[in-house]
């Protein structure tokens, strides 16, 4: 089924639950507002939402998946080559095609987002079980491959302002941290909803 390009939907099958309206999250963020942290980024619904409505924001995606984060790094400047890498996936698709992509070590962020979106699309149960090892241990479930070329190419339009850091993985029971960078004009924190945004004092004009 081809997405509502209006409104993308992630570009990796990661399940339907882990999908967000427009309207719970925007009712959640402050009128004015810095930087987007997604602490812990998974499908990215919440972030597509926040940078369709929000494009003149900055945007810092973390996740213990380094994997995942190539997918949201290369989809702005690489959408071309990446949607060209999963339509060849599609084309070889096998389980001897499944295994040697999982096994493979890619060499380009492309290449990499491209492998992740065909393994998300084909492998057993969802994104969400199979990125904590990075498809290490990742099985052959579909004969077919979950990929929507088209909303791909929209997420890649909508991401073009983001900037991506690995955050490594820690226990579940640590508190969420947040990068330091020199966009943030303001230490106070927003808790909104299941995401947190850095807020930022406007000066007077």
């Amino acid at each position: 089924m081809t997405a509502n390009i209006s409104s993308p939907a992630p570009p990796y099958l990661f399940g339907a639950s882990r999908r967000r309206s427009d309207d719970l999250v925007l009712r959640t963020v402050p009128e004015f507002f810095g930087d987007y942290d997604e602490a812990f980024l998974g499908s990215g619904a919440r972030a597509l939402v926040m940078m369709r409505h929000h494009s003149d924001a900055g945007y810092r995606l973390h996740s213990a998946s380094s994997e995942l984060l190539a997918v949201w790094r290369a989809l702005p400047g690489a959408v071309d080559e990446i949607a060209a890498r999963v339509l060849e996936h599609a084309a070889r698709h096998a389980r001897s095609h499944f295994d040697e992509v999982r096994r493979s070590v890619e060499i380009s962020d492309a290449e990499r987002a491209a492998r992740f979106i065909y393994l998300c699309g084909t492998a057993q149960g969802s994104g969400l079980a199979n990125t904590a090892d990075d498809f290490a241990t990742a099985r052959y479930g579909r004969d077919t491959v979950a990929f929507d070329e088209a909303n791909v190419r929209a997420v890649g339009g909508c991401s073009q302002t983001a900037m991506c850091e690995w955050m490594p993985a820690r226990s579940s029971t640590s508190s969420p941290t947040f990068a330091k960078t020199t966009t943030c004009f303001s230490s106070r924190r927003v808790q909104a909803g299941c995401f947190r945004v850095l807020r930022c004092r406007r000066s007077a004009s």
